[in-house]
């Protein structure tokens, strides 16, 4: 798995309307969408924690499982001619 600098990825998290909750200063930040019932994830900054990776798969894993679900749902919306967000109709 390539590697991701966390800075980047917070940064690419809270552009996509994710919003800081907490953190640990040099030690992790703690992001979560503000839809109803969402999880917060804790990105970690110190990459020698002996958690570093684990953490980071968790956020990794986690939106990708978004990602595919989110692309499942919207093929689904578009089979039954609902919009679909964020589509030019």
């Amino acid at each position: 798995m390539t590697a991701v600098d966390p800075h980047a990825l917070i940064a690419a998290l809270k552009a996509a309307g994710w919003v800081q909750v907490g953190e640990n200063a040099g030690k992790y930040v703690r992001l979560r969408t503000m839809t109803a019932g969402s999880r917060s994830y804790i990105v970690p900054l110190d990459r020698d924690a002996d958690d570093y990776q684990d953490l980071m798969d968790d956020v990794r894993g986690d939106l990708h499982w978004m990602a595919y679900m989110g692309a499942r749902a919207s093929r689904v919306l578009a089979e039954v001619g609902a919009n679909v967000p964020g589509a030019k109709s």
